[in-house]
């Protein structure tokens, strides 16, 4: 029922596996953009569609510089 991050430690990039669920895939994918080396995978975000399917239009958005 919860996370917690001790830092500071710089994110990199990985593969995570979000199992079906929105908040671990949304969380994934914006660690994945302020990960300072690699690439992030985040599989199993399917769930996004249902619970919020605009978010990587509007983190898209967010981001555009």
């Amino acid at each position: 029922d919860g996370l917690e991050v001790d830092g500071p430690t710089h994110l990199h990039g990985g593969t995570i596996d979000a199992d079906g669920d929105h908040r671990i895939a949304m969380a994934a994918v914006i660690g994945g953009c302020l990960a300072r080396s690699g690439s992030t995978t985040v599989s199993g975000a399917d769930s996004l569609t249902t619970s919020y399917p605009d978010f990587m239009n509007h983190l898209e958005a967010l981001t555009r510089g």
